[in-house]
């Protein structure tokens, strides 16, 4: 982290009001970290109160989020942690939603990490004491990931429906990609487009990607590029791999934007991590989008044809 937002950090912690609780919540939705931090500048409340967890929690999201110069996943950690620790010791104000939320967004970061078992704990405990929907919805993923079958399988799904059908988009997203892939029946990508548009009008970025590659391949929709453009764009603003992947691959072929061969490798590289590879964009597209096709469909030994994802045959 830069110096100035670390000293600017350090001042919000230390202030004294909380008024700019509403300007960072403000900033966060639109996805302006900088501007969240400074409007929680002199906004630090007493401990023990729910302003002061908030703070934790919103500087918090600042700092996880991807592509920001001021992003500080440990420090994030630490304040999130206080959060999801303590704000249940809140007693003059409700807090399950600050707890909660906390408590989720620790869970990613242990996921991220590789470490399921104190990812579950988190959600675990946002959940049944919280009742959190996100953190309910991630452990309905995690169960239907291990490969659950049986009774098991059958409540994390009732689980994800419910989750899904009350407004979590990511429950939502993931019922969509269940849906589109056939996991629990015929493929039917019609009614994931369904799931991923409830989930896109809450600016999801996964689900703006999912739905943007429907409507750029017209599975499931009518084919409408400049829709898929659009909601490409935004699913790209966020940081999301596949909008990135599907943005240059708009910009490589000139699908309802104008060609730009050039920043289409520079995207593929960055996808790729590595930089000025000697080959060409759609070998690059196709090393890429390989990788992504079989993560994707959740089977190590998928085809890399990338047909699940790429308009026509690969070149």
């Amino acid at each position: 982290m830069t110096r100035p937002f670390a000293a600017l950090l350090t001042f919000a912690l230390l202030g004294h009001a909380h008024a700019g609780l509403p300007e960072a919540r403000a900033a966060l939705a639109r996805q302006d970290y900088a501007a969240a931090v400074r409007a929680l500048q002199g906004s630090g409340a007493r401990p023990g109160t729910l302003p002061y967890y908030e703070e934790q929690l919103l500087l918090g999201r600042a700092l996880l989020a991807p592509g920001w110069s001021g992003s500080d996943p440990a420090r994030a950690r630490t304040l999130l942690g206080w959060a999801c620790g303590m704000a249940w010791e809140v007693t003059n104000a409700p807090s399950p939603e600050v707890r909660g939320a906390a408590c989720v967004l620790l869970g990613r970061l242990e996921e991220a990490r590789d470490n399921p078992s104190q990812a579950e704990a988190y959600y675990h405990d946002a959940a049944y004491t919280d009742n959190n929907q996100s953190a309910w919805a991630r452990l309905a993923i995690l169960e239907l990931g291990r490969g659950a079958s049986g009774d098991r399988r059958d409540m994390a799904l009732n689980t994800l429906t419910r989750v899904a059908t009350e407004g979590d988009p990511e429950a939502q997203t993931f019922l969509g990609q269940r849906l589109e892939r056939g996991d629990d029946g015929p493929a039917d990508p019609a009614a994931a487009a369904t799931w991923y548009a409830r989930a896109a009008a809450q600016n999801f970025a996964p689900a703006q990607a999912a739905l943007g590659r429907l409507l750029l391949l017209g599975r499931g929709v009518a084919r409408d590029l400049p829709r898929a453009a659009e909601l490409i764009a935004r699913s790209a603003a966020a940081g999301e791999p596949e909008g990135l992947y599907l943005k240059a691959l708009q910009l490589e072929e000139g699908l309802g934007v104008p060609a730009d061969p050039a920043a289409a490798a520079r995207l593929y590289e960055r996808l790729l991590g590595a930089r000025a590879l000697p080959r060409p964009p759609a070998t690059r597209r196709r090393i890429w989008a390989g990788c992504w096709c079989r993560a994707w469909a959740q089977r190590p030994t998928a085809s890399a044809d990338c047909s699940c994802c790429v308009p026509g045959p690969a070149t």
